[in-house]
């Protein structure tokens, strides 16, 4: 009935790529968690990565709910509205989450990228476009991030702002990012 046994057993089969049993465990360790909501948080977010790793998004959905209902953390709250954003589900759900993250951790680059996604996908991209300059900003002149570059480049093709869009697509493929997907937007006419 110790429930950080569950954790370690569930964090070891994460590592070895095997999320059923990984879900198993932390399932295990979230009925005997008691008086410890660190360690249920923390289980109750591995257990949603576990789920998304196995395809299955409502139930990741789930777990991200029940580690918020522990401990409101900030970098839960990011990475569950990053991934309602994503799957492009419960827009809303995801700005709620990242704002109250970036309001908790102003000036998060990680996080400021993520609101800038779900405002872009609520078709608010001069909003969107701020937050993604601003996290380049942050970041500073010497460091090149291929996803805040593309994501910078899709709000500026959205805005009409083509050839400017398409030179942040050129930077992001410097960057490292995905040839074969820029490639296609910088295809674009």
């Amino acid at each position: 009935l110790e429930a950080k046994f569950n954790y370690y057993l569930g964090f070891a089969c994460v590592n070895l790529d095997d999320y059923k049993r990984a879900v198993k465990a932390f399932k295990g360790g979230l009925a005997v968690v008691y008086e410890n909501p660190e360690l249920g948080s923390s289980m109750a977010e591995q257990l949603a990565m576990s789920y998304r790793e196995m395809g299955e998004f409502e139930k990741s959905y789930d777990a991200f709910e029940k580690s918020l209902a522990f401990v409101e953390d900030v970098y839960v709250m990011n990475n569950y509205a990053y991934f309602l954003a994503t799957d492009l589900v419960d827009i809303q759900r995801a700005l709620e989450l990242s704002s109250m993250a970036n309001e908790a951790q102003p000036d998060e680059p990680n996080f400021l990228d993520t609101q800038a996604l779900i405002l872009y996908l609520l078709n608010r991209s001069e909003e969107a476009l701020v937050l993604i300059q601003k996290a380049q900003e942050i970041l500073g002149p010497d460091y090149a991030d291929a996803v805040f570059l593309e994501r910078e480049g899709d709000i500026l093709w959205e805005l009409g702002e083509y050839e400017s869009a398409k030179a942040k697509w050129n930077a992001a493929v410097e960057a490292g990012g995905g040839k074969k997907r820029l490639n296609e937007k910088l295809a674009q006419t």
